[in-house]
């Protein structure tokens, strides 16, 4: 669903806050995952970090008590430990394997979720929220709640991916990249952000738009945004541009890169890479596929074993080489061709999504 007024896109996937809360405390593999918004230590992670230290110092914001919302495994506030001592920073997350770390570290780590955060009214100066607001279809309970904790004039510190420039050539990563994360209910253009903060009390003081680094070389449309617990405006900002249209190019190169596997000869179709990519694959090549015999692949320890519909994800060595492999990977396609090869793959059995 797509609002023509400030440009928002919603995907609606028929669960509800609280039950895509029990999975990011239960059941996600944030914990064992690299990438931007699981708290992570990568050089990447540190040039967002810096990114995000930046803008607060441009903002005057050096100083007071900061709660960093759906830190996952807490590396901003390991930076900021670093590069902030004069910002008294919490950690809150719903889920606790995440924070284990956090606390053995000896840093302030709380297990809580956006609907309920474990402070006192007034209690914070500061709340950051960097890539969760994406995730949550009551946004406005989120927001609620955030001006709650928030001391007046607080700061609220937003990260999320900017929907407005999905498709532009520096951050098009490739068909349904964006559109296809399946944990991603929002998409946001700065006018929809500007909306949702305002109907909610807080003024909307500066956003910053940049492309922040991602493993393999890509880059992510930042949406990065201050704003103040007070009196409220939402003029001015971009709604994005021909969303609906992009979407359908999107999915209608899906829907032919499937059309194509499809059609390979008979034998094993392999997949390596069981992630984003594939999934946006999936949906539109499973009824495809015909009885054929698939095989799931992945180096991942904490993916082996999973199941997707009944097919066990299995280490990519424990599977002979035979018959088709579609590498379901943009950023780690190159490394995924290298190591099929090492395993017996000839290259022209390997195919890459578009």
């Amino acid at each position: 669903m797509i609002c023509p007024a400030c440009g928002m896109a919603r995907v609606e996937i028929g669960l509800t806050d609280r039950e895509i809360v029990a999975h990011y405390a239960n059941e996600s593999l944030y914990i064992a995952l690299t990438g931007v918004g699981v708290g992570g230590d990568t050089p990447e992670d540190r040039a967002r970090y810096a990114h995000y230290r930046a803008f607060m110092q441009t903002h005057g914001i050096d100083a007071g008590r900061l709660a960093d919302i759906g830190c996952s495994r807490g590396g901003f506030l390991r930076y900021l430990a670093e590069a902030a001592p004069g910002i008294a920073s919490i950690g809150v997350d719903c889920d606790a394997r995440s924070l284990k770390s956090l606390g053995e570290a000896g840093l302030d780590a709380r297990v809580g979720d956006v609907f309920a955060l474990p402070f006192a009214a007034g209690e914070a100066d500061m709340l950051s929220y960097f890539h969760v607001l994406e995730h949550l279809y009551d946004i406005d309970a989120a927001l609620a709640e955030a001006a709650r904790v928030l001391t007046p004039g607080g700061a609220l510190l937003i990260e999320v991916p900017d929907a407005a420039r999905y498709f532009a050539p520096d951050t098009s990563v490739g068909p349904m990249f964006w559109l296809g994360m399946k944990e991603h209910v929002n998409h946001f253009t700065p006018a929809a952000l500007a909306r949702a903060l305002a109907r909610n009390g807080f003024a909307l003081a500066a956003i910053d738009r940049s492309n922040q680094p991602m493993k393999g070389g890509a880059a992510y449309p930042s949406l990065l945004a201050l704003a103040r617990k007070g009196a409220a405006e939402s003029g001015g900002v971009d709604k994005g541009g021909d969303f609906a249209a992009q979407f359908a190019s999107d999915t209608g190169r899906m829907r032919q890169a499937a059309a194509e596997i499809a059609a390979c000869p008979a034998g094993p179709l392999c997949f390596w890479g069981i992630g984003l990519e594939f999934f946006a694959l999936y949906g539109y090549l499973a009824p495809l596929l015909d009885g054929r015999d698939i095989r799931l692949l992945d180096r991942n320890p904490a993916k082996q074993g999973l199941t997707v519909d009944g097919r066990p994800v299995a280490d990519p060595s424990s599977v002979p080489a035979e018959g088709r492999l579609v590498c379901c990977s943009y950023m780690a396609a190159p490394q995924i061709v290298e190591q099929a090869m090492a395993l017996g793959w000839k290259r022209e059995a390997v195919r890459c999504l578009p």
